[in-house]
């Protein structure tokens, strides 16, 4: 498995783990609530839910709203619990930039109109390689993992002396080791207050869920929160795709809307106000065909 499969593989595995949010991306929690049993209903976010599906056929676009909306409170939950606030700050401004870069130039206004062609191919260029170096930044997330002394202690008897490692396994280890298995964590106030990387962070899933307690111990326990502290981490990298590559598709439509003479109805969505209208163009014949 190359790390190309493995990501796929890990992210697709995370994703099937969802929490509650404000919104649901998909009715089968609601269906399936057992109102015998002492949890919390939430009145709000499932009303908004069915009105949504009252008022709108559930086709691919309304799932990638609601899967958008999802995303965007996941974000706002938990980003600044497991990323560096300032970094989170800083995505978000540059993200909204570029929703006003695609504003600033809309295809419909006059003075885009009269651009020559040479003048949109250049915006493009521009706009994509803001959008790139937008896009690599999620390669770098640092995450937040503490971890208490029983947790730490545990994942170093793991890595150290319970798992075999295959031909691709030794060397997937060998960065791990190298990025944070072999990094002089300090104590405070009763935790290991480490970091790793959203690339590290995956290899050690893959590597680390290999293992298997036995029975219901205190090793039960501190493997089932190490588990749980990779998978809310994982959801928010998750989260922060989805955002991204809504962006992407936006990027695309107003960069084939630049070559269209006639005006161009809908618009790019803003990733903080969606909406569920916009204009898709063939790119080759330059038409609005939705």
């Amino acid at each position: 498995m190359d790390s190309n499969e493995l990501k796929d593989f890990v992210l697709e595995d995370a994703m099937e783990n969802k929490g509650e949010f404000q919104v649901t991306s998909s009715t089968d929690e609601l269906d399936h609530f057992d109102f015998s049993a002492d949890k919390d209903f939430d009145i709000e976010g499932y009303h908004e839910l069915v009105n949504t599906l009252k008022t709108q056929n559930q086709d691919d676009s309304m799932k990638e709203l609601i899967k958008l909306q999802e995303a965007q409170n996941i974000i706002q939950k938990t980003a600044n619990l497991f990323l560096d606030p300032a970094f989170v700050e800083q995505y978000a401004k540059e993200e909204q930039n570029l929703v006003n870069m695609i504003k600033k130039f809309d295809p419909n206004l006059e003075e885009v109109k009269k651009m020559t062609e040479e003048q949109k191919d250049k915006i493009y260029d521009i706009a994509q390689y803001l959008y790139n170096i937008f896009q690599k930044k999620l390669n770098d997330l640092n995450f937040k993992f503490p971890l208490t002394h029983d947790e730490y202690k545990l994942i170093m008897n793991i890595f150290k002396n319970k798992l075999e490692y295959d031909q691709n396994e030794v060397f997937q280890l060998k960065d791990l080791k190298e990025n944070y298995l072999d990094k002089d964590f300090k104590m405070v106030e009763g935790n290991y207050n480490t970091e790793i990387n959203v690339n590290d962070l995956i290899i050690f899933y893959h590597l680390f869920s290999k293992y298997k307690v036995k029975g219901i111990s205190s090793e039960y326990y501190s493997f089932v929160n190490v588990l749980t502290k990779i998978g809310e981490r994982i959801k928010l990298f998750n989260a922060y795709n989805v955002v991204v590559q809504r962006l992407s598709n936006d990027f695309q439509l107003w960069g084939g809307a630049l070559s269209v003479e006639d005006e161009v109805t809908g618009h790019a969505l803003d990733p903080k106000q969606p909406t569920d209208e916009v204009s898709v163009v063939d790119k080759e014949k330059g038409e609005v065909v939705k």
